[in-house]
């Protein structure tokens, strides 16, 4: 007998990678799209609570209510936040993060209600990471949930969180040129068969059955994406430890003063473009409150076409707000170019609901003065507006 064999293992796994690379490219754009058209929906919401905020100063209890509704407000963002991510991928928007400061209140919100008793141990001095806050909110709330379901009985979760210098890294580190913040979640569960740990981080696999397969994945992405390394541990005997690895910095975070009196009303001229009509008019309703002048267009050819006959009157604007996408029309990118083509110095910012974007990433590589993120906060746009009316105030 004569035979012959061929290893087909590589070409199945390739297959099943492409067929995987279909699903998730599906879904990235309905969650793209799903995400666009919520966030606008939750900006209109937010600017009418601001709205009804600044019409009742000093009334202790409507603006508490009002507050608790703004809250829930962001909370329902973060609905999209984590399909998205994971969908899509994009690029974290860093800032310097102070996890110290930030990491037991999300470990304890998932929980609240729970049979799951936290304990944090959070040493002094706990270095800082660049990071974007809400996807390590994101992060750490998959991660807790994910140990609250495997202990249904309750139990306890532990988080310990150290700081970590070369010497000292694990192996399974990609990077050994920097120092690290170590977040470990540990659970009191069963544990995850050795079988199963190879596979934990693959889209869509789950071993429960509430499961989506999702958190996991999405968690172990936006670690990656931040230069860090996410890992798990399951010795025999039970229990469960996450290893959260992040690239630690050693900068100080500013801390708020919170003494410090609300901004004074601002003055100058702005536009804002955006194709929601509901948003444009709230927009500017709000800055008005706030002591702007404002004129708004729904896409980018007609606030360029403003912007052009302003300069040509004498009487430019200040600055201007421009969304990044408008559907049948011309978006924030394009309308940028054209306003500089008319005055270099025009002071122009990027908004929009997709917070993974790369523009909104790094908005000063793309020629932007700033960003603003929906559904934005009084204070986000506040600051925007005080940005794009800096050189007229000085």
């Amino acid at each position: 007998m004569i035979g012959s064999a061929v290893d087909i293992t590589e070409r199945q796994r390739m297959e099943a990678d492409m067929a995987k690379a279909s699903k998730l490219e599906s879904l990235g754009v309905l969650a793209g799209g799903f995400a666009h058209d919520f966030n606008n929906l939750l900006t209109a919401i937010l600017s009418n609570l601001y709205l009804a905020k600044l019409a009742i100063p000093g009334h202790d209890e409507p603006l508490k209510l009002l507050s608790d509704a703004e809250q829930a407000c962001f909370a329902s963002q973060q609905l999209t936040q984590q399909l998205l991510t994971f969908a899509r991928g994009g690029s974290p928007v860093k800032t310097l993060l102070d996890l110290g400061r930030a990491l037991e209140g999300w470990v304890q919100f998932p929980l609240r209600g729970s049979n799951v008793r936290p304990v944090c141990i959070i040493p002094e001095g706990l270095w800082c990471v660049e990071a974007d806050e809400g996807q390590m909110r994101q992060v750490i709330s998959n991660l807790v949930i994910n140990a609250q379901q495997a202990m249904p009985e309750g139990g306890r979760l532990t988080v310990v969180c150290e700081n970590l210098t070369m010497p000292n890294l694990d192996p399974a580190v990609p990077r050994r040129d920097t120092d690290y913040v170590r977040i470990a979640l540990t659970d009191e569960g069963p544990g995850i068969p050795e079988e199963h740990l190879p596979k934990i981080f693959d889209p869509f696999y789950t071993t429960k059955a509430k499961g989506s397969g999702l958190g996991l994945t999405t968690s172990y992405r936006v670690i990656q994406k931040h230069g860090g390394h996410l890992t798990v541990q399951s010795p025999p005997g039970g229990g469960a430890t996450f290893l959260v690895y992040l690239p630690a910095s050693r900068a100080l975070p500013v801390k708020a003063d919170t003494s410090t009196p609300p901004v004074a009303a601002g003055t100058g001229r702005l536009l804002v473009m955006d194709d929601e009509a509901s948003i444009r008019g709230l927009t500017q309703a709000v800055l008005a409150r706030l002591g702007y002048e404002v004129d708004c267009a729904e896409n980018g050819q007609t606030a360029v076409a403003a912007y052009r006959q302003a300069f040509r009157d004498g009487r430019p604007y200040d600055g201007v707000i421009l969304d990044l996408t408008v559907r049948g029309g011309m978006g924030g990118k394009e309308a940028l170019l054209e306003l500089r083509a008319i005055d270099p110095n025009a002071r122009v910012i990027v908004a929009s609901g997709y917070a993974n974007d790369p523009i909104i990433a790094d908005f000063a590589a793309y020629g932007f003065n700033g960003r603003i993120v929906k559904p934005f906060r009084l204070e986000d746009l506040r600051q925007a507006a005080l940005l794009l009316t800096a050189a007229q105030v000085q």
